[in-house]
């Protein structure tokens, strides 16, 4: 088929196109002029150059594509409005460009996160498609503004929206710490508390994308996406210490009254410098809430999705990729 894609120099979106060529499949993306493309070095796809909010661009790159996936967007952003611009509206102009392809598009496939589910006052249980989106911070609201933007150009754009939880693996740079503070023997822990989180693989996360972008079942659907598992930031953090170097890790406390100082300070130097900080006042927003587990039950009856990576299996896979790179 023909397969067009945004963020696909990126981290999930560079496995996907792995994917898609490996299957035969043949690959457009658009991408930024000043984009990073080494993970798309030297592989069979064509590249169109242009902005998410360019209505040209985005029909050259969507031109006669039967499957499309819009996964570009920001995660970080010393401007709050650079969240809604991207996320948000650039969300709209992609997903009416998509429709251009008329009927020959089988699937608009719209990865989002599990951040639009933010905040639960019961705190208890994972969440599913069906729990509430109450995003804490400017990245879960843009992103389910995007969300409610391509819903709104449905029935005539077939839609499926993709929300993956937590994502490591070869080529992430965001979850690196982990690996680094494994590397030390140390794990981060913050406020008080059991907290509980979801990562998966993304490997396991592309099987997912394409079963629901593939099978009949997933036309119109929403889907959570992640581990069949979820771990306390305890188990969490001692596994990526044994998957790093062996041995127990020993956790690092940071009460919330210190973290929030320090994203404040990250976001101050941040907007000054106009570079991205380690950590600013969104991020801490996110990570001060005690449960992000989720239910992967509606993927697996619906789709057949199996998540092949146990997190041991996965983060040790991942160390070894570092290493080779010199990251670790």
């Amino acid at each position: 088929m023909r397969c067009a894609l945004t963020g696909a120099n990126g981290f999930l979106g560079s496995h996907l196109v792995d994917r898609l060529l490996a299957e035969g499949h043949e690959v457009s993306a658009l991408v930024r002029e000043s984009a990073d493309l080494r993970w798309l070095q030297g592989k069979e796809l064509r590249l169109v150059k242009g902005a998410l909010d360019d209505p040209a661009a985005l029909a050259q790159a969507f031109e006669g594509a039967e499957l499309i996936f819009h996964l570009a967007g920001v995660v970080v952003a010393n401007d709050a409005t650079a969240y809604y611009r991207i996320n948000q509206e650039a969300s709209r102009v992609v997903a009416e460009a998509a429709m251009g392809p008329g009927e020959g598009l089988r699937r608009f496939v719209l990865v989002s996160t599990l951040a639009v589910h933010g905040a639960r006052p019961d705190e208890t249980g994972p969440v599913s498609e069906e729990s509430a989106c109450r995003p804490v911070n400017h990245y879960g609201r843009s992103k389910l503004g995007g969300e409610e933007a391509a819903r709104a150009l449905c029935p005539g754009l077939p839609l499926t929206i993709i929300r993956p939880g937590g994502i490591y693996g070869p080529r992430d740079t965001a979850s690196l710490a982990l690996f680094q503070q494994g590397a030390k023997g140390i794990y981060l822990k913050m406020g008080f508390g059991r907290r509980m989180v979801n990562m998966c693989h993304v490997a396991d996360i592309v099987d997912g994308i394409m079963l629901a972008a593939t099978r009949d079942e997933g036309l119109g659907e929403t889907f959570l996406l992640g581990d069949a598992e979820n771990y306390t930031l305890e188990k969490l953090g001692q596994t990526m210490v044994r998957a790093v170097r062996g041995g127990k890790g020993f956790p690092v406390w940071l009460p919330l009254s210190g973290a929030y100082a320090v994203g404040a300070l990250g976001s101050a130097v941040g907007k000054l410098r106009g570079k991205r900080p380690p950590l600013d006042l969104d991020q801490v927003r996110m990570y001060s809430i005690r449960n992000w587990a989720m239910d992967v039950g509606k993927a697996r009856r619906m789709l057949g999705y199996r998540p092949r990576y146990t997190l041991l299996e996965g983060a040790t896979e991942t160390a070894a990729w570092f290493r080779e790179q010199g990251w670790l």
